[in-house]
C-alpha cells in the first residue's frame, strides 16, 4: 500500500504504511514513529521483503523532502538507508558462498549512490563534515566488499582453534566441485553432464556440513565483527607521512574524491563533465595501441582526465610521494600514471602509484618484504620452443625470471602441476608466460603453463586461483596479457585473475592491463627486480623501473609510448622501505668515540709518572 501512496505524492501516508510493514517484518521492533529505524535484525526472516521495505522508506523521506524543505526529512532518509546496510552486513555474515554475497553487494551497490548523494546535500546545507565521512565509509562498503568479508573471515578461521584436517578437507572439496564447474562447461553429452551434476551435489552437501563445523568453532566471533569497513582514525594510523590516499566515486552527477593523510581528511566534489566518460574509455583503448601517430591525443586525454580527478587534490597532494588509488567504477581501466599536469608531466614522474580495490583492504596488509631473505620462484613456459598450437614464443621470459635470483623453472619445467605443488612455499612468485581474460564468461579466465597433455593440465583457471593457500606469498609478478582486466561488476571492480590472487591471499600483486610487449616487459622487471633487491618498496621500485625505461637513450622514442611500459600496475598497500637507522648509528659512534677518550685518558695517567720520580 505504500508504494501506492507514494504514487500519489502523499508521502507522510506512504511512510506510515512502510513502518509498518517494518514491525511485522521484524518480530523485536515495534515503533509507530516514522523517524525510528531498526538497529538490530536477530528476529529478521523475511529479509529480501525488509531490504525493499527500507529502501522504499528511504525513499518517501526524500519525496516528502522536496515538499517540506526540512533537513529532518533528508537526514531520516539517510538514516533509514544506514539501516538498510546494517540489514545487508547482518544478512552477509550468514551467507557462505561468495556468489550468494555478492549477490547483495550488487544489491547494495544499485543503491548506494542515493544515499551518498544524500550526504552531500546535507553537508551543502548544515556544513556538517560527518556527512562527508559518513559518505566516505557508504562509498567503502560498497568497494569489493565480497573480496574483504572473505579474507577477514580467513584470518578468523586462521586464528580459531579449528583443526587442520577440517580445513584440508574444506580446501579439497572447494577444488573437487571446482574442477567438476570447469569440466561440465565443455560438454554437451547430457548423460554425462547428469553424473556430474549428481557428483556436485554430493561435494556441495559434504562442503556445506564442513562448513557448519568450522562455523562452530567461528560463529561467535563472526556475530561480533561488527561490520567490515575501516574506520578514517584506524586507515590513518597505517598512512605514512610520505603517503595520501585518494579515494574516487562516481556518482549520477558529480565526482566525489577522498583525500586521506596520516593528519588529515579531506574531499573535493565537482560536476561531472559530459566528456568524462568518453575521454576514460578513448585514453584506455588509445594506451593500448603500440602503433600509429596518437601521442597528441593521449596528451591532450591525459591533461583533461588530469583536470579532473587529480588537480581538485594538488593541495593536499604537496610533499607526497607514494599514492594509493582506489578507483570507482570505469576507474578501475585508468592507468593514472599518465595522467598529465599543466607542465606537461605526467604522474609517475611524481609518485610511486598503487591500487587497491578498497580502503578497508589495506588494513588486510601485513608488514614488508625483506626481499633477499625471501624464497623466490619464478616460471617461463613459454621460453624456448613449444608443441604445435595457439602459443607464441616468449624470447624474453627468461630474462625476466632470472633477475629473481631464486628457483627458476623453465619451459617443460614449468607446468601447472609445479606450480600448484610449489607455490604455497614461496615468498615472491613471478610468472612470465601468456594469459586470457574472458569478459563474458570471468570463470573461463586463465593463465597458462606449459601445453601438456588436456586443458586442464596446463590451464589454471580464475576458480582454481581462489581456492589457493597463499597467504605467505608476499608478492605475485603476473606478467602475461590482460591478468589485471575482466568483467566490471559494480561494487566489486573487475573480476580479473590478479583480483583472484588476492582472495588467494598474497598481499601485494603486479599485474598486466592490456596485451604486452614481451622485451619491453621483460625490461622492466629486470629492473624492478634490482631494485627489490636494494630494498626498494615496490611500488618504488616498480615507479624508478618504468622510469629507467622511459629514460633509456638506448630504446627508440617508438617504444615509449604508453602501450609498452603503463600495462603494468601494482595492486597492494603502504610499505616503509628498509632505511639505514641514521640516529642510532650517529649514536654508536659517538659512543664508540668517547669510550676511545676514556681509554686514551686512562693510559696517559698510568704512564704519567709521579712528581719528585
Amino acid at each position: 500500500m505504500g508504494d501506492v501512496w507514494v504514487t500519489r505524492h502523499q508521502p507522510l501516508k506512504a511512510l506510515t504504511c512502510y513502518q509498518q510493514a517494518i514491525n511485522y517484518l521484524l518480530f523485536d521492533f515495534n515503533s509507530a514513529d516514522i523517524y525510528t529505524d531498526p538497529a538490530s535484525f536477530n528476529s529478521a526472516f523475511y529479509t529480501t521483503e525488509l531490504m525493499e521495505t527500507l529502501l522504499a522508506k528511504a525513499e518517501a523521506f526524500t519525496l516528502l523532502y522536496s515538499t517540506s524543505h526540512r533537513v529532518k526529512d533528508l537526514d531520516a532518509s539517510l538514516q533509514t538507508f544506514l539501516s538498510f546496510y546494517r540489514l545487508t552486513g547482518f544478512i552477509e555474515q550468514f551467507y557462505e558462498s561468495d556468489d550468494a554475497r555478492m549477490f547483495i553487494s550488487i544489491k547494495k551497490n544499485a543503491s548506494h549512490r542515493q544515499p551518498i548523494a544524500l550526504c552531500l546535500q546535507l553537508f551543502k546545507l548544515t556544513g556538517n563534515k560527518k556527512y562527508i565521512e559518513q559518505a566516505f565509509l557508504l562509498d567503502e562498503q560498497n568497494k569489493a566488499n565480497t573480496l574483504a568479508l572473505y579474507l577477514q573471515e580467513n584470518k578468523l578461521k586462521a586464528s580459531s582453534n579449528i583443526s587442520a584436517s577440517l580445513l584440508a578437507e574444506e580446501s579439497y572439496l572447494k577444488r573437487s566441485i571446482t574442477a567438476i564447474v570447469l569440466k561440465a562447461s565443455g560438454i554437451a553429452n547430457m548423460k554425462v553432464l547428469t553424473r556430474l551434476k549428481d557428483t556436485l551435489n554430493q561435494y556441495t552437501v559434504r562442503l556445506i556440513k564442513v562448513q557448519d563445523k568450522i562455523n562452530n568453532h567461528t560463529r561467535l566471533k563472526k556475530l561480533n565483527l561488527g561490520g567490515n569497513s575501516i574506520s578514517i582514525t584506524e586507515l590513518q594510523k597505517i598512512i605514512p607521512g610520505d603517503g595520501i590516499i585518494l579515494s574516487y566515486h562516481i556518482g549520477d552527477k558529480e565526482i566525489l574524491g577522498f583525500a586521506v593523510t596520516k593528519d588529515e581528511f579531506n574531499f573535493f566534489s565537482k560536476p561531472v563533465d559530459q566528456d568524462f566518460q568518453p575521454s576514460l574509455q578513448e585514453l584506455y583503448k588509445l594506451a593500448q595501441l603500440a602503433e600509429g601517430n596518437n601521442n597528441r591525443t593521449v596528451k591532450s586525454l591525459s591533461a583533461n582526465l588530469y583536470r579532473q580527478l587529480i588537480q581538485p587534490a594538488e593541495t593536499w597532494l604537496k610533499g607526497k610521494t607514494n599514492l594509493i588509488i582506489i578507483p570507482d567504477d570505469e576507474l578501475n581501466y585508468l592507468p593514472f600514471e599518465l595522467l598529465t599536469d599543466n607542465k606537461g608531466a605526467n604522474l609517475l614522474s611524481h609518485y610511486s602509484i598503487t591500487y587497491n580495490y578498497s580502503c578497508t583492504l589495506l588494513h588486510q596488509k601485513t608488514g614488508n618484504i625483506q626481499y633477499s631473505e625471501t624464497k623466490k620462484l619464478g616460471m617461463a613456459p613459454f621460453n624456448g620452443k613449444i608443441p604445435e598450437g595457439n602459443w607464441v614464443q616468449l624470447s624474453s621470459s627468461k630474462q625476466e625470471i632470472e633477475s629473481v635470483n631464486g628457483t627458476m623453472l623453465l619451459n617443460r619445467q614449468a607446468t601447472k602441476q609445479h606450480f600448484l605443488q610449489q607455490a604455497h612455499n614461496y615468498g615472491i612468485i613471478h610468472l612470465a608466460t601468456h594469459a586470457y581474460a574472458n569478459d563474458h564468461d570471468p570463470n573461463r579466465s586463465f593463465i597458462a603453463f606449459y601445453p601438456e597433455g588436456k586443458v586442464m593440465d596446463h590451464e589454471l583457471f580464475l576458480p582454481e586461483i581462489y581456492n589457493l593457500k597463499l597467504d605467505k606469498t608476499r608478492l605475485i609478478i603476473l606478467s602475461a596479457c590482460q591478468t589485471g582486466t575482466g568483467e566490471l561488476v559494480k561494487g566489486e571492480g573487475l573480476m580479473s585473475l590478479s583480483r583472484a590472487f588476492s582472495y588467494a591471499g598474497c598481499d601485494n600483486i603486479i599485474t598486466s592491463s592490456w596485451m604486452a610487449n614481451d622485451n619491453a616487459t621483460a625490461y622492466i622487471a629486470s629492473r624492478l627486480h634490482y631494485y627489490l633487491q636494494k630494498n626498494y618498496g615496490i611500488a618504488h621500485a616498480l615507479q624508478q623501473a618504468k622510469t629507467d625505461y622511459l629514460q633509456d637513450e638506448s630504446i627508440p622514442a617508438t617504444l615509449k609510448k604508453p602501450a609498452y611500459w603503463a600495462h603494468l600496475r601494482l595492486i597492494g598497500g603502504f610499505e616503509t622501505e628498509a632505511t639505514t637507522n641514521w640516529v642510532g648509528y650517529a649514536g654508536f659512534v659517538i659512543g664508540l668515540i668517547v669510550l676511545i677518550l676514556i681509554v686514551q685518558i686512562s693510559r696517559n695517567r698510568v704512564k704519567r709518572p709521579r712528581p719528585g720520580a
